[in-house]
């Protein structure tokens, strides 16, 4: 059958409606304009709630879904799909770039989707799939779907993918180590230029060692004079009759070929008998290790914003699941940050209270989606379910070796200064820090947002919460900090 044909076969009374739904917009757009050409008319939306919304009103012939998307995914929109009456004949392909395995497939089958096509597509595979499941629809019925089964595949499928990824970052973080040891290896085995200089207590030169005019490629003269001008007056603490300890400082000199050289000079008061005090120097040529330094710093700081994207893009794994709690983990993290640096907490300690709290709720990728959803009150089981994501979290992150301690702060998130927390009923001290800033930054941010059994509360309720029970529940500092913060304006949510 050749183009024309294939064309001919969508041309209908009523030319087919197809539903596309992507979050990457520009990849809707140019499969929208191959759809077109092959006689269909298309619907484009983002992510699977607005797929839903769409199919309920428009009821295309067809839906073309991708698999991983924000808020709800390809696999439960084609879930809500089957269990409502009017919607669960409606055809569906899934177009992944991320499910490629054979389990992916299986579980794409029970929902009775037609078929699975992979990115990137030609128009002609494209063309081909949209005929055979249009087709599909007319002559096959729909297979018999189990919602509860289903479910629980499809969580299965999310935690080994999940684990996949958690893998994959261990290995980057081994990389990331070998690299740091091949940098300093290279740093601690370089060849460098040294060159010897004495000075009078007065600071001028009365030796220079030829090695300085080698090293910075000028005459001995030029060399003497530039250093002369560049070296700092001798410094005050080695004043006494006595020899002191080396002063050290860094030195930036220009060189014959207008580079700038970085030294690392070392300066002992020597006090003989008889004699005026005369100051020895040695100077390292650290020019080379400066680079390093610089290099070694933009690779780190690039791998540390892999790692950054890469525990976020979990983190909203987890929450697409959950989309009353969407964007809740970046809100907490806001917080924490805030309250972390009130109290004066900076560098690694800083970076690690942040990526704690951007993935503290990651143990509830595996708490069932109608629990988290609930609109009434949980029964003790649901809520003892809902309490193990502490240690499920902990159980995943652990596997990583963090340089910081984030499998800790999902564990501890929820522990109370009096021990009626969970999940190990910790007493003040036993939680760490982290964990007791954003505890308090979990708890107000939860409050104050809408949940499906109550609305959001404002913020007042919250800081009022906490304020109660300050020092009893909650760490008195975090608590000052985090009531000031408001209280000032310095802080809102975002």
């Amino acid at each position: 059958m050749d183009e024309h044909d294939q064309t001919s076969t969508l041309s209908t009374s009523q030319p087919p409606l197809v539903l596309l739904v992507d979050d990457n917009r520009e990849l809707c757009e140019g499969l929208a304009y191959q759809m077109q050409s092959f006689g269909c008319r298309v619907l484009l939306a983002a992510e699977g709630a607005e797929a839903l919304e769409l199919a309920r009103k428009h009821r295309p012939d067809l839906i073309i879904s991708d698999l991983l998307m924000p808020n709800m995914d390809g696999f439960e929109l084609c879930r809500q799909l089957r269990l409502d009456p009017q919607l669960a004949g409606m055809r569906v392909l899934f177009l992944t770039g991320a499910f490629t395995e054979e389990g992916d497939i299986q579980l794409a089958n029970k929902l009775g989707v037609a078929a699975v096509l992979f990115k990137p597509i030609d128009g002609a595979t494209l063309h081909k799939a949209i005929e055979g499941a249009l087709f599909d629809r007319v002559l096959n019925p729909q297979p018999l779907f189990d919602p509860t089964l289903f479910q629980s595949q499809h969580q299965a499928r999310m935690s080994e993918k999940l684990l996949r990824t958690v893998n994959e970052l261990e290995i980057a973080l081994r990389g990331m180590a070998q690299m740091e040891r091949k940098y300093r290896r290279m740093v601690e085995n370089l060849g460098s230029g040294y060159f010897l200089y004495s000075r009078s207590a007065n600071g001028n030169l009365s030796y220079l060692s030829p090695s300085a005019a080698l090293t910075l490629d000028l005459s001995d003269e030029e060399a003497k004079a530039r250093l002369q001008q560049l070296l700092p007056p001798p410094h005050p603490a080695d004043n006494g009759d006595d020899t002191s300890g080396p002063h050290r400082f860094e030195l930036i000199v220009g060189d014959g070929r207008g580079k700038s050289r970085h030294f690392e000079c070392s300066e002992t008061r020597i006090v003989e008998s008889g004699l005026l005090p005369q100051i020895e120097g040695v100077a390292h040529d650290i020019s080379y290790q400066k680079q390093l330094q610089r290099s070694l710093q933009l690779t780190l700081d690039r791998t540390v914003g892999l790692l950054h994207g890469a525990i976020a893009a979990i983190a909203q794994a987890a929450e697409v699941r959950d989309p009353y709690t969407a964007g809740h983990q970046r809100r907490v993290a806001q917080l924490s940050l805030a309250i972390a640096r009130r109290l004066g907490i900076e560098g690694e300690q800083l970076t690690g209270i942040e990526l704690g709290a951007i993935i503290h709720d990651l143990g509830k990728i595996n708490v069932p989606s109608e629990l988290l959803a609930k609109p009434s009150r949980l029964t003790p089981i649901e809520l003892s379910l809902i309490r193990e994501h502490c240690r499920t979290g902990h159980e995943i992150l652990k596997r990583i070796d963090f340089p910081w301690p984030i499998a800790e702060i999902a564990l501890q998130h929820h522990e109370l200064l009096d021990g009626s927390g969970y999940p190990q009923g910790l007493i003040g001290d036993e939680i760490m820090l982290e964990a007791r800033i954003v505890g308090v930054a979990d708890v107000v941010e939860a409050m104050a947002s809408h949940r499906p059994y109550r609305p959001a509360l404002g913020i007042n309720e919250p800081l009022e919460y906490i304020r109660s029970r300050r020092g009893t529940l909650y760490d008195a500092q975090v608590v000052d900090v985090c009531l000031e913060l408001f209280a000032s304006g310095e802080f809102h949510f975002t």
